[in-house]
């Protein structure tokens, strides 16, 4: 077991034959040597990650403790738990040997390491800070404050329910089935966001590129911003609705709100049932359609692009079945 005072290390050699301080003692080994090692912890309350090229995995189980995987003396990790505190550092590089064809040899068969965080079924954290290069595998995840930074590498994801989360992403995927959280923010270089259940009192979601899918989104207060990539709502709920673009396709099936304002710059918009107290629709290019609009204030402002509604009721008066402006 490890003592709060006592910090794990599993340091490596810089030559292709190396020495690991381990414990006490050392041991030798030549570079396609890996450890695999499995260490309990005792309880902590606050959890921060910050590895480069090792995959990380979080897992319910009975106990606290820490699995170490195809790590070999070209990485190394560091482990530290103390005052409630859990900090877990470290790194996997390829062979330093970069000549042609030698490096090629060295590192085509070489596994990416993992590192598996074991944690009771349940555990409430106050604080869970994740900084990972590679990928990220997390069962379920509760917390007062979470926040979660992808340098590359894909995210899977059962469960998240928090006071506050956090994710910025440079690139890779991030797959989510349920979502649950008081504040919400995404930022996503590039890369596709997929979600099956979101809930927030408040969601922003930010994106250069990739893909947004989500197939139930339900909250107080909506703000998305995709600088391009293409949107895929299923349900969307909430009292203020608000999305830009400067391009990419924005598809909603179901979208109930007070508020809605959508501005994209180009690309088209195809919902299939929007419900509003105000609607304000502007954009410069791109075709927009809506097979059911219902809504007390109605404001078009395109400067190109069809507009195309099928049922329009305003105040309580019915639209034309098959409204169209152009």
């Amino acid at each position: 077991m490890l003592n709060k005072n006592k910090a794990l290390k599993v340091a490596v050699g810089t030559m292709v034959s190396g020495l690991v301080l381990y414990g006490v003692g050392i041991r030798c080994y030549t570079y396609a040597e890996t450890i695999d090692e499995y260490y309990k912890l005792e309880s902590f309350q606050n959890l921060y990650i910050d590895t480069s090229q090792i995959n990380v995995n979080i897992i319910e189980a009975d106990e606290f403790a820490l699995e170490i995987n195809n790590l070999d003396s070209t990485g190394y990790v560091n482990v530290e738990n103390k005052n409630g505190t859990l900090e877990i550092e470290g790194a996997a590089t390829k062979s330093r040997i970069q000549i042609g064809i030698f490096s090629m040899f060295l590192n085509q068969n070489k596994i990416t390491p993992d590192i598996t965080l074991y944690v009771p079924t349940g555990s409430y954290f106050q604080t869970v800070d994740i900084d990972v290069s590679g990928d990220l595998n997390i069962g379920n995840l509760y917390g007062n404050q979470i926040g979660m930074d992808m340098g590359f590498g894909d995210a899977y994801i059962n469960t998240i329910h928090a006071d506050q989360f956090t994710l910025e992403g440079s690139s890779g995927d991030f797959i989510i089935d349920s979502l649950l959280a008081d504040y919400v923010e995404l930022d996503m270089s590039s890369g596709d966001v997929d979600i099956n259940t979101l809930k927030a009192q408040e969601c922003i979601i930010e994106g250069s590129s990739g893909d947004l899918m989500v197939w139930e989104l339900e909250t107080d207060i909506f703000k998305l911003d995709m600088s391009a990539g293409d949107v895929d709502i299923n349900t969307l709920k909430a009292q203020e609705c608000i999305i830009e673009g400067s391009s990419g396709d924005l598809m909603v099936w179901e979208l109930e709100t007070d508020i809605f304002k959508l501005d994209m710059s180009s690309g088209d918009v195809d919902i299939n049932t929007l419900k509003a107290q105000e609607c304000i629709i502007e954009g410069s290019s791109g075709d927009l359609m809506v097979w059911e609009l219902e809504t007390d204030i109605l404001n078009i402002d395109r400067s190109s692009g069809d507009v195309d509604i099928n049922d329009l009721k305003v105040r309580g008066i019915d639209g034309s079945s098959d409204l169209s402006v152009d």
